[in-house]
C-alpha cells in the first residue's frame, strides 16, 4: 500500500489538517508501511518551524497544491 505515495508527493491526513510532502516511503522498524511526511507551521513571531511525522499509508490522501 506504500507504493500509492512516493517522495514528494502532497499529502494530508484523510481526517484534514496541513498539506504535507512526503519525504520517504517504507516500511517502519517493525515492516509496518509507513510514510515520513514534513510540513512547515507559523510561529509566534512570524517565522516558520519545520515539523515531522510518520504515517500509515490509510491515514493518508493525496490533495492538489
Amino acid at each position: 500500500m506504500t507504493n500509492q505515495f512516493k517522495i514528494g508527493d502532497v499529502v494530508q491526513l484523510a481526517s484534514g489538517g496541513p498539506k504535507m510532502t512526503v519525504t520517504d516511503v517504507g516500511n517502519d522498524g517493525f515492516g509496518k508501511p509507513t510514510v515520513w511526511c514534513a510540513w512547515f507551521v507559523s510561529t509566534k513571531d512570524g517565522g516558520l518551524k519545520e515539523e515531522n511525522s510518520t504515517f500509515p499509508p490509510a491515514a493518508l490522501k493525496t490533495v492538489s497544491v
